[in-house]
């Protein structure tokens, strides 16, 4: 009889145990979008070191990526009316159109979106979560099957004395796990029924009898029926494969605009330019002419600010494209930020990237490979060489992309102090010390910036003076003319083109940056990386979208003077 009863509570241990890094994860919502999702508060990969970025050049630019701002570790980026506090047994209560689901920590739906919304959403304890359906409340186990039938006012999770809250007439009780009302609903306060002395010794005495009966075996069959299913869906949410799609997809057109009717239902509303479906689940859309991801279920991946994304299959990323290319994990969460001039395509969990006609490599947690960024800084450096204007500016995408690199926080600081940009640039030569506190070089120029200090002050004032006097003896109007060129958001480099001509050119930022470097080799594999795409989705409309792409690339290859 014992050994027997320690197999049961193993079994059930096991199968609703919540593995450590689960409790690493909290619900948050988008101050704009006011949706919710989970950020992951464990930084890892290009988030543990986030903290080294600086001040960015690139912040304006990033403002209209909604769901990706660099301030939030996005575990499941917000898409959800609603979202329980946290993921209890690896699952997650949230509210998609109205209904109340279930997911994973890898954002697939484990029970789809089907029960009624109540002011609280609940996660899972015990096997069992709280739901609500035609106004009443029952209980479901993991695959969503109802174990207590929906008949209550209200109901809340059962806790580990296995009794429940419920509320019936607008009165407290407890159930048991089957259901029966052990402690009648008389308590106006459920306070009052669990916790108050003396009003609370109905409660402890059917709290001490349920203890016994699950020592004599008599919940037995229920245990066990609800730790298989529980194990069983466990199975699956430790499997991180792809959701299968059961439900036949079809896209929907109505006064020259898209939707997608999944299984007969209306799951993304016509009001979409194009929509694309891809693999996984997932579907390409366009809304005034950027794209963005979203899937079967309508939740929105990315939003439709990009000029083109694209979703690795091998690799389970999204690769998205604005003025440069960022990485994002299938959740829709950042892994790399979007200044990679071209992620190509995975292979065994690899992709190679571009960065100034520089080739490296990165793989699907964003990644990149040794040596990249002392490779990009030598190709930065001969571009300063040149004389080019504000080329320094070019280091700040490596300190986007790796944060905690010194020598690019070093040379983008230095620029910045001799170009005048002094608070900004005494931060980047600070953020380098602290990185590399031992390299004479970094430490030498941030004493001699500091040294300069006083100086700098004076020459700022008298700058200010000089620019007044200017003011005062130039016509205002003549002035406005001839500086509106200058007045533009620039981020303090000379990009040589307008921002508009940067993302047109479907081409490198660094390129525009340094004032048009050639390219051609970097061009040239990344037609044929586009190429084999097209070839891959012959026929298909994502063949076709493919082929845009490589139209724009086109394009900028013949004005690089490229052989094509």
């Amino acid at each position: 009889m014992y050994m027997n009863e320690v197999k049961k509570v193993i079994l059930f241990l096991l199968c609703c145990a919540i593995p450590f890094s689960f409790y690493a994860q909290k619900a948050r919502q988008n101050a704009v979008t006011k949706k919710w999702g989970y950020e992951q508060t464990e930084n890892k990969g290009w988030w543990e070191n986030s903290k080294y970025r600086g001040n960015s050049m690139f912040g304006g630019w990033d403002a209209a990526l909604v769901n990706q701002d660099y301030e939030i570790n996005w575990l499941i980026s917000p898409q959800y009316e609603g979202v329980t506090k946290r993921f209890t047994e690896k699952l997650a209560g949230v509210v998609l159109g109205g209904k109340v689901g279930f997911i994973d920590i890898h954002n697939r739906f484990i029970i789809k979106p089907q029960f009624e919304n109540a002011d609280d959403i609940h996660g899972f304890n015990l096997g069992l979560s709280a739901v609500k359906k035609n106004g009443k409340f029952g209980f479901i186990n993991k695959k969503g099957e109802f174990v207590i039938e929906p008949q209550f006012d209200y109901a809340d999770n059962f806790r580990d004395n296995m009794l429940a809250t419920i509320k019936q007439d607008g009165k407290f009780g407890a159930i048991n796990l089957r259901g029966e009302i052990v402690v009648p609903c008389k308590y106006i306060l459920e306070e009052a029924m669990i916790s108050v002395p003396i009003s609370n010794k109905v409660y402890r005495q059917k709290q001490e009898e349920v203890k016994n009966a699950k020592g004599n075996g008599d919940f037995d069959d229920l245990l066990d029926k609800i730790a298989e299913c529980s194990r069983e869906v466990n199975e699956k949410i430790n499997n991180p494969g792809a959701e299968v799609i059961t439900d036949s997809l079809r896209i929907r057109e109505d006064n020259g605009k898209m939707g997608l009717v999944v299984g007969g239902q209306t799951v993304i509303p016509t009001e979409y330019e194009e929509l694309i479906i891809a693999e996984d689940g997932f579907v390409l859309a366009c809304k005034q002419d950027k794209w963005g991801a979203l899937d079967i279920y309508g939740r929105t991946i990315l939003p439709c600010v990009y000029q083109w994304v694209y979703y690795d299959v091998s690799a389970k990323v999204w690769i998205a494209k604005s003025l440069a290319m960022g990485l994002y994990n299938s959740q829709g969460a950042l892994l790399l930020p979007g200044r990679i001039d071209y992620i190509g395509s995975f292979v065994d969990g690899k992709a190679p990237v571009w960065l100034n006609s520089v080739l490296g490599w990165i793989d699907t947690k964003g990644q990149l490979s040794d040596g990249f960024a002392e490779d990009v800084t030598e190709s930065f450096l001969k571009e300063e060489k040149k004389g080019v204007a504000g080329a320094w500016g070019m280091f700040n995408l490596l300190t986007d992309l790796i944060p905690d690199y010194a020598m690019a926080h070093y040379y983008m600081g230095k620029g910045q102090v001799t170009d005048g940009i002094y608070s900004k640039g005494m931060e980047h030569l600070k953020i380098a010390a602290e990185l590399d506190p031992d390299n004479g070089e970094v430490a030498l120029a941030l004493k001699q910036a500091k040294k300069d200090k006083k100086k700098r002050t004076l020459n700022t004032i008298g700058y200010i003076a000089s620019v007044h006097n200017d003011l005062e003896s130039t016509n205002s109007n003549s002035f406005k003319d001839e500086s509106r060129n200058q007045n533009k958001p620039s981020s303090g480099i000379n990009l040589g083109v307008s921002m508009d001509e940067v993302d047109a050119l479907g081409g490198s930022t660094a390129t525009a940056i340094a004032g048009g470097s050639n390219h051609c080799g970097f061009l040239k594999y990344v037609l044929e990386d586009l190429e084999e795409k097209i070839q891959k989705n012959t026929g298909e409309l994502m063949g076709e979208y493919y082929r845009k792409v490589k139209d724009e690339y086109l394009q900028f290859a013949g004005k690089e003077g490229c052989e094509q």
